[in-house]
């Protein structure tokens, strides 16, 4: 039986990144707009599992006074009365220094602009959804964050390789958080 050619059969293994080469052949991984795709399927779980239905949100302006066009709105989506606002992230490889590590950074969060957020994690063996707590991994940018927003970020254990591993890691420090594990088929 003749074996099935792959991409990967022919990529350079210095051309591709430690990130790259875990994502290799996992759904979603060449995706440009994988966080507008990632936010509709939280939105649609969301529906399914408390079994209200969402509305788009009321766009408003901007700091300057400006309309917002949609994809400016200060949050992603209504759930009841609720604004929900969903941000993703990768699981990515990280060398710095003496330390290399897998991580997962949300940017450009806004607490008050939105009620609940929900947090996508993007790994090739799923992707996990929590509900955030207002408090874990958050970090700020000081006089900006008003404009810029802040960021979450999780780590795996330093110099663990496995990604799988390093997800599993992730996962239990914010299992508390965690509303559903969707696997790829």
């Amino acid at each position: 039986m003749r074996r099935r050619t792959m991409l990967s059969d022919f990529l350079d293994d210095h051309v591709m990144t430690v990130t790259q080469k875990a994502y290799v052949g996992v759904p979603l991984s060449t995706l440009s707009n994988r966080g507008d795709v990632l936010e509709r399927v939280v939105r649609r779980f969301l529906e399914h599992s408390t079994g209200n239905s969402t509305t788009d949100p009321v766009a408003g302006t901007n700091i300057s006074g400006k309309k917002r066009g949609r994809n400016a709105a200060p949050y992603d989506f209504l759930l009841g009365d609720r604004r929900v606002e969903v941000k993703s992230a990768q699981l990515t490889w990280e060398e710095y220094d003496r330390y290399e590590r897998w991580k997962a950074r949300w940017c450009h969060i806004k607490p008050i602009e939105h009620d609940d957020l929900y947090l996508a994690l993007y790994t090739p063996s799923g992707v996990f959804i929590f509900k955030h707590d207002g408090k874990f991994g958050v970090s700020t940018h000081g006089k900006a964050q008003a404009l810029m927003g802040g960021v979450i970020g999780v780590t795996g254990p330093e110099h663990e390789s496995s990604i799988s591993k390093a997800t599993e890691a992730v996962v239990e420090k914010m299992r508390p958080m965690l509303v559903a594990c969707l696997k790829y088929e």
